[in-house]
């Protein structure tokens, strides 16, 4: 996660109260020790008052295989649906 997203005066304790979580699990998500949930994800944007595909825009290019690629793609189409659709293509996701 990008260190500049979080720095919008929040804390990482507050920001994890804010989503619900202990401050040392969002500091190992903060840190990229975790990968978060899509929904910890949205929780986070939301307390930070942005966008989920915010957090995988970067002006420096990164060095990612073909399948890392295509979950960033899907997460960055996953932000433009509203919630119904979000719920829906989950459920999708999920199902065998």
């Amino acid at each position: 996660m990008k260190t500049a997203i979080t720095n919008k005066g929040l804390s990482q304790k507050e920001i994890a109260i804010t989503i619900g979580i202990d401050q040392a699990q969002y500091s190992r998500i903060e840190s990229g020790k975790v990968e978060p949930t899509l929904s910890s994800l949205e929780k986070i944007a939301e307390a930070l008052e942005v966008r989920v595909v915010e957090f995988f825009n970067d002006d420096e290019p990164i060095d990612i295989n073909s399948f890392d690629k295509s979950i960033v793609e899907n997460l960055r189409l996953l932000d433009q649906l509203n919630e119904v659709e979000k719920n829906q293509s989950i459920i999708l996701l999920i199902l065998p």
